[in-house]
């Protein structure tokens, strides 16, 4: 089997069914990844829904238990905007946050908990 045939474009530059398929499985993951973080990071939430960078780690953990140091350490950076803001110790709203992340490249690393 040639395997490079299944990326080809037909002649009006459209992906081939394989193609769109993976991209397609890719959304689902990056939104449902996103879904679930947003609600972890909601019930972690004080009760004016904003989140510290404590709490934010309770939520990333619980979402994806097998996140590296280096990645949480982005992803806290992506939330609260950059890095003082969240040497600072304050809180964010979580959906501002949530927001910042959904710019980004966002993919989960391990596994999904069961």
């Amino acid at each position: 089997m040639e395997y490079r045939r299944i990326f080809d474009e037909d002649v009006n530059c459209d992906q081939g069914e394989f193609a769109e398929c993976l991209r397609d499985q890719s959304l689902v993951e990056r939104f449902d990844y996103i879904s679930e973080l947003e609600g972890a990071m909601l019930q972690q939430s004080y009760d004016d829904d904003r989140i510290d960078v404590d709490r934010a780690r309770i939520a990333f953990r619980a979402t994806e238990p097998d996140i590296t140091e280096p990645n949480l350490k982005i992803m806290l950076e992506r939330l609260f905007g950059n890095s003082k803001t969240l040497a600072s110790g304050g809180r964010v709203p979580v959906m501002e946050g949530m927001a910042r992340i959904r710019r980004g490249v966002v993919e989960k690393v391990g596994p999904k908990p069961r």
